[in-house]
């Protein structure tokens, strides 16, 4: 799936929006990364957005062309009494939208699991969360969010076997601090080698952690949406308050190349 592009107006503090995306990797600095990122959730189907309903005006418009499997969807988003109504059109004009919302749907946690924001946590313990599911959630809630997935028995033993076959990987160059994965299911960090040296994280290294998490609970949602779907949609990455937390002596370079290992679209926003 590849957002093509995206028009943006009135929605917030944004009169005018307009941006052209490439098909991998795109770094998009504005002073209005909130009310974009909005719409991006909003165009790809997402179920979540942090953005108050408040900043969607009476004359809010967002539209953009969208690719899934070789198919361009028309976008447009305005506002019907108070509530922001996607259509999605083919290029003759007739309307998918039926279609396209079928084809962008996904469950609440896959949904939240494509989008990374610097000071959101809700990624760092998802995967034992999952594990011990009546710890963390109420009574089904695991299974709404999930859209029941959380029930099949190809769930739990996808979930086992990822938290047993994780690898850790070094939070930076030049230092020994790993993540790795707890036997139940937590993200921690330890020096590597020397599992009793303790472990002080600088605040951009706290970071890295915490996009490192994302990228790996992605990483968790992708292989097991291609275990039971091979034709599986993958939407775009989106990646908001991330580079503005990193000091200078971060290697940004490392970083870009470890999130499009995933092979997805990445907008990353700052």
């Amino acid at each position: 799936m590849i957002l093509e592009n995206i028009t943006i107006i009135n929605l917030g503090a944004i009169e005018h929006f307009e941006y052209h995306f490439e098909e991998r990797l795109n770094i998009v600095k504005s002073r209005y990364t909130d009310e974009i990122a909005h719409a991006i959730c909003l165009v790809l189907g997402h179920k979540y957005s942090s953005l108050p309903a408040y900043r969607a005006r009476r004359d809010s418009v967002i539209e953009a062309f969208v690719c899934i499997e070789g198919k361009e969807f028309r976008v447009e988003i305005k506002n019907k009494s108070s509530n922001l109504c996607l259509r999605a059109y083919d290029k003759d004009g007739d309307n998918l939208t039926k279609e396209y919302l079928y084809l962008t749907s996904h469950c609440l946690e896959q949904d939240l699991s494509d989008v990374f924001y610097g000071d959101n946590d809700k990624t760092l313990f998802k995967l034992l969360q999952y594990l011990d599911e009546d710890r963390y959630y109420e009574s089904k809630e695991l299974s709404r969010r999930t859209d029941l997935l959380s029930e099949t028995k190809a769930f739990r033993a996808y979930l086992r076997a990822f938290i047993k076959d994780f690898q850790p990987e070094l939070i930076r160059e030049g230092k020994r601090y790993e993540l790795y994965l707890k036997k139940d299911g937590r993200y921690a960090v330890r020096y590597k080698g020397d599992n009793d040296m303790p472990v002080f994280l600088s605040e951009s290294e706290q970071t890295l952690f915490r996009y490192l998490c994302f990228l790996r609970t992605a990483e968790f949602w992708q292989g097991f949406e291609e275990l039971r779907n091979l034709h599986a949609i993958k939407k775009p990455l989106l990646v908001k308050d991330f580079f503005s937390r990193l000091d200078e002596s971060i290697i940004i370079e490392n970083l870009l190349q470890r999130t499009m290992e995933l092979e997805r679209q990445a907008i990353i926003l700052y």
